[in-house]
């Protein structure tokens, strides 16, 4: 896409109180408009401008700044690392592959980092998760920031058939992929993991907890333990804490 031509269609995105980008061939509502799926290297701040916001099945967008407005918003970026800002309202983030830095702002939000198949959700208000897929391993080599905001936030490790951030090595402490929480609240944010308490270890670092998914079921912590998330600036957690949730 040229220059101008990419200039317009973004233009074209700030008329709009919803943005709907399935893709340039999608049938969208008169009410709505596309963003070219091809979009590199963009920060998009005039979305923050706009009320409810959706950015799906976006594949080939990388390195990208995306700033969600006042309405229940809905990321889901591509490949490369990118930066999602949901602003106010329940929005859902999801970051895809890459290093990707997650901010869900005011609101109860959902994060994951790692890409995804589908997602689907019931209740949006507390966005209970009815079902994720993934395949392989996800969040493999990646180190993403998921930063939840003000409200009841989800930080999502896990699904019902994967751990993410999990390098598949058992022979790794997995330091080169994990999700790194930063201000967790224990009163109304939660974890999401896959299994039980006993699957889990916790360790202590400076002022953090990391959380590792136990890899070779010895009971206590061991050198081939995987890191999958590191919750910046807590400590003193219990896997059987309320705040923890096993799906």
């Amino acid at each position: 896409m040229q220059k101008a031509e990419r200039q317009s269609h973004l233009q074209s995105i700030s008329r709009s109180k919803n943005v709907n980008a399935l893709g340039s061939n999608s049938n969208i509502d008169s009410n709505f408009s596309t963003i070219w799926p091809e979009l590199k290297n963009i920060s998009s701040r005039m979305l923050a401008r706009m009320g409810r916001i959706s950015l799906l099945n976006n594949s080939t967008m990388e390195n990208n700044i995306f700033n969600g407005g006042a309405g229940d918003d809905l990321f889901k970026s591509g490949a490369s690392n990118d930066t999602l800002n949901g602003g106010a309202g329940n929005d859902i983030l999801i970051g895809g592959t890459g290093n990707d830095y997650i901010v869900g702002g005011v609101g109860n939000d959902l994060l994951i980092g790692i890409n995804t198949n589908s997602v689907a959700v019931s209740n949006t208000n507390g966005f209970v998760v009815a079902q994720i897929s993934t395949s392989g391993n996800p969040g493999q080599g990646e180190i993403d920031t998921l930063i939840g905001g003000d409200g009841a936030d989800k930080f999502i490790l896990s699904d019902s058939n994967n751990v993410y951030y999990n390098d598949g090595n058992a022979a790794s402490s997995g330091t080169q992929d994990y999700a790194l929480i930063m201000d967790f609240n224990l009163k109304e944010d939660k974890i999401h993991l896959r299994g039980a308490a006993t699957n889990y270890g916790l360790q202590t670092s400076g002022g953090d907890t990391n959380i590792y998914l136990d890899n070779d079921a010895i009971a206590g912590l061991s050198a081939n333990d995987e890191l999958i998330g590191i919750v910046k600036g807590v400590v003193n957690l219990s896997l059987s804490g309320s705040y923890f949730h096993y799906v």
